[in-house]
């Protein structure tokens, strides 16, 4: 699983700039550890949820039949 470091840039007001090597991303503060600071480095690891995306599909699914099915009728 590949890992980025970013810097925590600054903060402003609820969300933290991060400065990796390829981009500069936005976080709400939520996301991160309590009490980070500007100048602080973090790793971030991204990771593919399977079993929610398989789930989101199915409930996508059958809403779109349900809504076929109230054209018909």
């Amino acid at each position: 699983m590949p890992i980025t470091k970013a810097t925590i840039d600054r903060i402003e007001g609820t969300e933290a700039v991060l400065i990796t090597k390829t981009a500069t991303i936005k976080l709400p503060l939520t996301l991160l550890p309590v009490n980070i600071k500007e100048g602080e480095v973090i790793n971030i690891t991204v990771n593919l949820d399977s079993g929610q995306t398989a789930a989101d599909k199915a409930t996508a699914k059958e809403i779109l039949n349900e809504i076929l099915k109230s054209e018909t009728a």
